[in-house]
């Protein structure tokens, strides 16, 4: 079994120790990651943090050799769960049919005084390299 470490994509870099992603058995299992750019949250709100989470999140899946749409699994907290239908419309427009699973889920804080984190597992067909 082979394990190959993603620590750093693009402009991002894990803070701490842990890995931005990890690859085993054709699946990536990406960090949480916050609307964070340039070491700074992205100011605006819920939905400008989930979108700058995401492009943070599509960064790693490039540099892994990954697609949103390989994306199988997505885990979503919010400090806001009121704000579950806000993120759902932008989240269909991200992702789509079918969709991944989601867990999401509210959390008393995140880092950063962030409002959203995700993470996510994105597999390749055996058949891919």
């Amino acid at each position: 079994m082979v394990r190959t470490v993603i620590s750093k994509a693009d402009q991002l870099e894990a803070v701490g120790p842990y890995s931005l992603a990890v690859e085993i058995n054709h699946c990536l299992y990406v960090s949480g990651q916050i609307g964070i750019k340039q070491g700074k949250l992205v100011t605006g709100g819920l939905i400008p943090e989930f979108e700058q989470a995401l492009a943070n999140v599509q960064q790693i899946l490039t540099q892994a050799g990954y697609q949103l749409s390989d994306v199988v699994n997505v885990t979503i907290y919010l400090t806001d769960i009121n704000q579950y239908q806000a993120l759902n419309q932008v989240y269909q427009e991200r992702f789509r049919f079918p969709y991944p699973a989601r867990t999401t889920v509210e959390v008393s804080a995140l880092p950063l005084g962030a409002q959203i984190e995700l993470s996510v597992i994105a597999c390749h067909n055996h058949d891919q390299s």
